[in-house]
């Protein structure tokens, strides 16, 4: 039962505020030493974890009637689920990652502009050259119904200034993905007149929003590199991500029904009075008080 000395305003609130945010349910009590307490270990905990693990360690693989594309991690999740909008967040973003239009593309239907990293490759053979700059694609209208139409304008290895016109054909990676950066392909073009010719294409990728990648699932391929590249860290930074989950479990109970302990200034029983239930047992064996309760 709740000590009534501590006023805990309306536990159910305080228990989903709790959950949502670490600390936030404690803060509404007015526990504020607790609520920053909570919110700065078990939420600095979290966010180790998941920037150990480059911001890919919570998620989940929920395809529904559609094929996995990646481990469930089902008890991986409900163990991170404490944390609150995290976890509600990665509900969400599975469900975006296994909608039927979340697939590649080979069409545009809006302008599309991005920092462009990757490899300008000739038709003619001759050495790909690394460039970065800025891409700027929209639908157009070809001489074969839809296309696109835009330009890139950078730099290569060497500094030198580069700017291709671009048309005719693209290939885009899926809109939803865990990677931080969407992997496009492109046809270059010179324009002579009418008619236009492929001379290459530019190869690389382009800036996901952050909305577009951040807890959403990873695949096989994904979690595969993860483990190359950060090894034992990997399984570290889950093990973070759980124990923050965990112990906020915790915390929100603490929101809801108060401290589990006393506070010391409880009344003790006189020495050398005996119990009921000292006496009824001395009463029992035939013995007195005192030598029950030797």
């Amino acid at each position: 039962m709740p000590d009534p000395r501590i006023r805990l305003k309306n536990p159910w609130i305080a228990g989903v505020l709790g959950f949502l945010v670490p600390g936030l349910g404690h803060l509404y009590q007015g526990r504020l030493f607790k609520a920053v307490v909570y919110f700065c270990c078990i939420l600095g905990l979290y966010i180790t974890g998941m920037q150990m693990a480059d911001w890919k360690a919570v998620y989940v693989h929920r395809p529904g009637n559609a094929p996995a594309k990646g481990k469930p991690h089902t008890l991986q999740f409900l163990a991170q689920a404490g944390v609150g909008l995290p976890a509600i967040c990665a509900l969400i973003q599975n469900k975006r990652y296994y909608k039927p239009d979340n697939k590649d593309a080979t069409t545009l239907t809006a302008p599309l502009t991005g920092e462009f990293r990757g490899e300008w490759e000739p038709a003619d053979g001759s050495e790909d050259v690394p460039v970065e700059g800025v891409l700027e694609v929209a639908p157009a209208t070809g001489r074969f119904g839809n296309s696109l139409a835009g330009r890139f304008v950078g730099v290569d290895a060497n500094g030198q200034s580069v700017e291709f016109e671009l048309g005719e054909r693209i290939e885009l990676e899926e809109p939803i993905n865990a990677s931080r950066r969407r992997d496009i392909q492109v046809a270059v073009v010179q324009t002579n007149g009418d008619s236009s010719r492929v001379i290459g294409e530019l190869e690389g990728s382009i800036p996901r929003q952050f909305q577009d990648w951040f807890v959403v699932p990873v695949n096989t391929k994904q979690e595969r590199t993860l483990h190359e590249k950060l090894g034992k860290f990997h399984e570290l930074a889950m093990v973070f991500t759980w124990v923050a989950g965990l112990l906020n479990i915790l915390a929100v109970w603490d929101a809801l029904e108060g401290p589990a302990y006393g506070y010391g200034d409880e009344e003790e029983e006189p020495a050398g009075e005996p119990s009921v239930s000292g006496s009824a047992t001395g009463a029992k064996s035939g013995r007195t008080p005192a030598q029950a309760t030797v």
